[in-house]
């Protein structure tokens, strides 16, 4: 018998259940009742799971450290395959020695900041190695340390990057080019320890576009707690504006949202935040300052999502439904984007996915207009307008698109 539907926590929508998508994120929520649990095992023991999908969704998500943390953490590793826990356990291992060595990488790094007195904010990823966010600390993939500073100590940062032995991995897309536009800007070009997997990426600002306006960088000053990483002060954000930083970096920076292509690792920590952290969120403030920027929708959309596939619970910070038309092409434009080469699609799922990318689309002027083409100031609109034209009839932004 294969359990193809499933109605969790009382939901009035099913979620199909051989979505790999929505598999995953059920797997990844930090915390589940007992009926989530029984479920679960039910469905590995029964052998209702096509795991080799499951696995290359959470290889495309990044979350495979994460899934054999959660399988552990829920006593449902046991009852996998023993070929696939050892897998799951060798890919947890290789990101544990991963993260170790970035913790030993970022140790200098902050100890410099320290000696010039250079105040720093760790972000995503980096921060969550000072509150112990997930209490596996193989758990988190991260491709790199980002870490914010006061811009006028930029040059003084990388400096001791260069010094330090770390290479610049220079991106084009990242060049200054003395336009209006430039606003959009929000980091220098990312570096790399040869020989490690440390790579350090220092923000001015802590976000560009649209989302850097929902969170200025001020405000990120003004909000960010002292912390303490292995005897060394820095600071990490209040966990109102960490989670608020994760909203905006899980649904605007690449078009995330109208994409339909919301990242389970983004979603899954903010779940976790959520979960650690409640009533010290105040979730007036996401609310308020995704308003002024047009953004409620897509703040609506991303917590529902997480009330969905992780059960998170309903609070101020988010209550309500996502629609089901958005759901439905979350869903669905997720469990596409890890589909094995043998599984056949369907004629209605092409159409819909079909529809979603004309969705895509039709969005894609708007976000052009909020993001990459801002600019403030003086004859800022025509800047907007040509570079927007520019993008729109570029070769080169189709083929990324």
């Amino acid at each position: 018998m294969r359990y193809d539907w499933l109605s969790f926590a009382g939901y009035s929508n099913v979620l199909p259940m051989n979505n790999s998508y929505v598999l995953l994120g059920n797997f990844l929520a930090p915390v589940k009742n007992g009926e989530v649990l029984n479920t679960l095992k039910k469905a590995i023991t029964e052998e209702s799971i096509n795991w080799e999908s499951l696995v290359l969704q959470a290889n495309t998500q990044m979350c495979t450290p994460l899934l054999f943390a959660r399988l552990k953490q829920d006593d449902l590793l046991q009852y996998l395959p023993e070929n696939l826990q050892e897998y799951l356990r060798v890919i947890y291992d290789s990101n544990l020695m991963r993260n170790e060595a970035l913790k030993t990488g970022l140790e200098p790094l902050l100890q410099m900041f320290a000696d010039e007195n250079i105040d720093s904010i760790l972000l995503k990823g980096a921060a969550t190695f000072v509150d112990e966010l997930y209490t596996a600390p193989g758990s988190r993939y991260m491709g790199d340390l980002d870490i914010l500073i006061p811009e006028e100590k930029i040059s003084l940062a990388r400096q001791f990057l260069i010094t330090s032995g770390f290479d610049e991995i220079h991106d084009p897309y990242m060049e200054f080019s003395g336009q209006p536009t430039d606003v959009r800007h929000h980091q220098i070009q990312r570096y790399l320890k040869p020989g490690t997997p440390v790579a350090i990426e220092l923000h001015f600002k802590l976000a560009y576009g649209q989302a850097g306006r929902v969170v200025e960088t001020e405000a990120a000053w003004e909000n960010a707690e002292n912390v303490v990483f292995r005897g060394i002060k820095t600071k990490v954000l209040s966990p109102t504006y960490r989670v608020l930083h994760n909203v905006i970096h899980g649904l605007l920076p690449h078009c995330e949202y109208i994409k339909g292509e919301v990242s389970l690792l983004q979603l899954a920590e903010f779940s976790a935040l959520a979960a650690r952290y409640g009533e010290e969120i105040d979730g007036l403030v996401p609310k308020v300052l995704c308003a002024r920027q047009n953004l409620s929708k897509e703040l609506r959309g991303y917590t529902g999502l997480a009330r969905k596939l992780m059960f998170l619970e309903a609070t101020d910070l988010g209550s309500e439904e996502i629609p089901k038309w958005h759901l439905d092409r979350i869903v669905s434009v997720g469990d596409s984007g890890a589909q094995l080469d043998n599984m056949d699609k369907s004629f209605s799922l092409k159409l819909r996915l079909f529809t979603y990318k004309i969705y895509y689309f039709m969005k894609l002027p708007g976000w052009f207009w909020d993001n990459v083409s801002y600019a403030e100031g003086e004859g800022a609109f025509w800047s907007r307008i040509r570079l927007l034209l520019a993008r729109l009839f570029s070769f080169r932004s189709w083929k990324k698109i």
